[in-house]
């Protein structure tokens, strides 16, 4: 169970907030009196931004993360039979979306190398049947996926279909290459938590203007142009709202600024908990998004106990994702073991990090970090 957050606390830290001001409102001020509230030219511009921004030249906006894994498995006619590759280490979502399309998940334990969950190149390799259709692979916590580039070779040799998965590793790169940019498509998420927010809301990039136009028409019911209730195919409700893109555009504007802070507190992170002997900091690259700040304790019952002394001084945080082999309504689709998955989830625990925390903050939480069991 997660640890009671102490209310009266001397600080109330939670583990992820959003940073809106005036901007975003007026934004929303403006599209409300523009009378442009579904999805409208906002949710144009707003799509053209994230390709860009991810080296992309084409980006289809809807309203989750989940709704854009969803739709990026139906581009990829991924359907009964199929199997999909997923990290074991993992957001349900991904697990929930292969459900949609009646496919198979096919759960891939994390690399031994990856402190975070990542999968790697040999670990798929082994998992690839004649029934896999595609591969999902996750930025998992902002950390770029280190064998990228031979797995997305491999699988487009075999005709396998590559999703990337960038929900929590927006604005990161690998390789002085956007995240988002390695794989044919890549899907991104705008929740609260993430590096910018529309509230709700998602995006599938690509750089195929084919894919572009079937995203556009499957979003939007398939109607038929000049036929207006017939469809083209089998489709869904899943458009972003200019109401949304409106936050997102001014969400946009203030990235850089966001991320250069992200940094800054990660920076501070390894710094004030250098030398804890009761903590490990996974390995970062100069290049990740930064989405949160992983740690490692010894093992379960450490984990705990020090979530449950930095929440009675009320600091939040979260552990790192229960195993997809373990959830309950998946364990028919768990075919091995997943040893490397399973220990990172027992280990592995986030606190704060996020453009609005202060410096005082920050080093509020790593003095209530560094103090246990001193």
């Amino acid at each position: 169970m997660d640890p009671t957050l102490n209310l009266k606390a001397e600080r109330l830290i939670w583990v992820a907030q959003p940073w809106l001001g005036n901007e975003e409102a007026q934004a929303v001020f403006d599209a409300v009196t523009d009378n442009w509230i579904s999805q409208g030219p906002r949710v144009k511009k707003f799509e053209k931004a994230i390709a860009q921004s991810t080296g992309k030249t084409y980006g289809s906006a809807c309203n989750s993360g989940t709704t854009a894994l969803h739709l990026a498995l139906h581009i990829c006619d991924v359907t009964v039979g199929d199997e999909v590759i997923i990290p074991n280490l993992t957001m349900v979502a991904l697990a929930n979306a292969v459900l949609l399309t009646h496919a198979t998940p096919v759960f891939c334990d994390s690399s031994l190398l990856s402190e975070v969950g990542n999968i790697s190149y040999e670990s798929v390799k082994s998992l690839i049947t004649e029934k896999t259709k595609a591969v999902i692979l996750v930025h998992t916590y902002g950390e770029p996926v280190e064998d990228i580039q031979l797995i997305v070779s491999y699988c487009k040799a075999k005709g396998i279909k590559v999703i990337e998965d960038c929900a929590e590793c927006h604005f990161g790169t690998y390789e002085d290459q956007p995240l988002g940019s390695f794989s044919d498509i890549a899907i991104f998420s705008f929740y609260s938590n993430k590096n910018i927010t529309t509230g709700e809301g998602g995006m599938v990039t690509t750089d195929s203007l084919e894919i572009k136009e079937r995203l556009d028409r499957v979003r939007m019911h398939a109607f038929t142009p000049g036929k207006h209730f017939c469809h083209t195919e089998r489709a869904f409700g899943y458009r972003m709202t200019d109401l949304q893109a409106a936050i997102g555009l001014e969400q946009f504007a203030k990235a850089e600024i966001f991320m250069s802070r992200r940094k800054k507190i990660r920076e501070m992170y390894e710094h004030g908990l250098a030398g804890v002997r009761h903590l490990t900091i996974p390995k970062t690259s100069d290049t990740s998004a930064h989405w949160v700040m992983p740690l490692l304790a010894k093992n379960s019952n450490q984990r705990d106990a020090i979530r449950e002394q930095i929440a009675d001084k009320g600091i939040d945080s979260r552990t790192y994702f229960q195993p997809m082999n373990e959830q309950a309504f998946l364990q028919e689709f768990s075919v091995g073991k997943y040893p490397r998955s399973r220990e990172l989830s027992k280990r592995g625990f986030y606190v704060p990090l996020y453009p609005k925390l202060s410096d005082d903050e920050v080093d509020y939480v790593i003095e209530a970090l560094r103090t246990f069991w001193s």
